[in-house]
C-alpha cells in the first residue's frame, strides 16, 4: 500500500511539473516574446544577493524551467527563487528579477525568459589549457568543457525543447533578444581574448540561425551585451580586449551595449550587489522596449 501511495503522488507531481501554469494559456491568442539570457556568473547571480521588498517575489513574466537533466522543461511563472542554469533550481538570481518585472511594467505584458547561466564558463576554448567550467564556443569540445559544452546545452535542453513545447500547446513565440553578460573568464588568457569577437559571433548567428529554422526569430532581434566592468579585482590582464570585442560585436549586429562601469559589487569586487543587479535589469529591459522592439 506504501509503495501504490508513493507511486501515486510521483505521478500526481510529475504531471504537475509537466504541465503550464494556468496563466500562461491566457496569452495563446498572442504572441509571447521571449529574450534568451547567458552568460557567466553575473548573468547567474548569487546566493547572497538580496533584493528590496520592489523586486522580490512574483514577477509578471515567465520562464522555461528546467530543474535536472531528468525533469521536462516546462514553461511557468518566474519568481524570485526559480531560475535555470547549470545547478537547477535554486535561489540564485541575476538580472532576471528586475528584468522581468521592468519590462512588465512598461508594457502591461508578460516576456518569456530562457536563462542559462554559470559562474567562471569561459566562451573560447584555447586548445591547450584545461577549462573546468564550461564553454560556450559553438563547437567546444564536450571533453574538454567538462561534459559542460553549454551552447549544446542551451540549444538542445532549452532552446528547442521550449519552442517544441509551446508550438504543440498553440502558444506563439517571437525571440526578439540575446541578454549575454560574460568575459570575465576570457579575459584573463590571451588566446581567448584574441578570439572572443569571432567566436561570440559565432555563437549569436548559430542562435539566430537555430531560431529561423523553427519559425520563431523575430525581425527586430538584436543582442544586447552587458560590458565587462573596468574595475574588477584582481584586474584581468586582457580585460581592456575583451570590452573592445564586445563592442565591436554590438556593432556588427546594430545591438546595444550596457555599460557595467558604475554597478555596485558585493564585498568582492567581482560580482554585482543586488542593487546592480536590479540595475542591470532594467537597463536591458529599457533597451528591448525603447530600442529594439519598437
Amino acid at each position: 500500500m506504501k509503495k501504490i501511495i508513493i507511486s501515486i503522488i510521483a505521478i500526481i507531481t510529475s504531471i504537475l511539473m509537466f504541465s503550464f501554469d494556468e496563466p500562461v494559456y491566457n496569452i495563446r491568442p498572442h504572441t509571447l516574446k521571449v529574450v534568451i539570457l547567458c552568460g557567466q556568473s553575473n548573468m547567474e547571480g548569487a546566493r547572497t544577493t538580496t533584493y528590496s521588498s520592489t523586486y522580490s517575489g512574483f514577477q509578471k513574466s515567465y520562464i522555461y524551467y528546467k530543474a535536472d537533466t531528468t525533469t521536462a522543461g516546462v514553461v511557468i511563472n518566474y519568481h524570485q527563487q526559480l531560475y535555470n542554469s547549470w545547478h537547477g533550481a535554486d535561489s540564485l538570481v541575476g538580472p532576471d528579477v528586475s528584468f522581468g518585472k521592468e519590462y512588465y511594467d512598461r508594457t502591461g505584458e508578460p516576456i518569456l525568459m530562457i536563462k542559462y547561466a554559470e559562474g567562471s564558463s569561459v566562451l573560447c576554448d584555447d586548445g591547450s589549457s584545461f577549462q573546468s567550467r564550461g564553454i560556450w564556443q559553438v563547437d567546444a569540445n564536450n571533453t574538454r568543457a567538462n561534459g559542460k559544452a553549454h551552447y549544446r546545452k542551451l540549444l538542445n535542453k532549452f532552446l528547442i525543447p521550449c519552442i517544441l513545447n509551446c508550438k504543440n500547446r498553440g502558444i506563439n513565440l517571437e525571440f526578439v533578444s540575446f541578454f549575454w553578460c560574460q568575459g570575465e573568464s576570457d579575459a584573463n588568457v590571451l588566446y581567448s581574448s584574441s578570439h572572443y569577437q569571432t567566436e561570440l559571433i559565432r555563437l549569436i548567428d548559430s542562435v539566430k540561425v537555430n531560431l529561423n529554422r523553427y519559425g520563431v526569430l523575430s525581425p527586430k532581434f538584436k543582442p544586447i551585451i552587458t560590458r565587462l566592468n573596468d574595475v574588477y579585482t584582481p584586474q584581468r590582464p586582457y580585460l581592456y580586449q575583451i570590452r573592445t570585442a564586445q563592442q565591436n560585436v554590438v556593432n556588427h549586429y546594430g545591438g546595444y551595449l550596457i555599460n557595467a562601469d558604475n554597478f555596485l559589487f558585493q564585498y568582492d569586487n567581482i560580482h554585482f550587489s543586488g542593487d546592480g543587479q536590479v540595475e542591470h535589469g532594467i537597463k536591458a529591459a529599457t533597451l528591448l522596449v525603447d530600442s529594439i522592439l519598437p
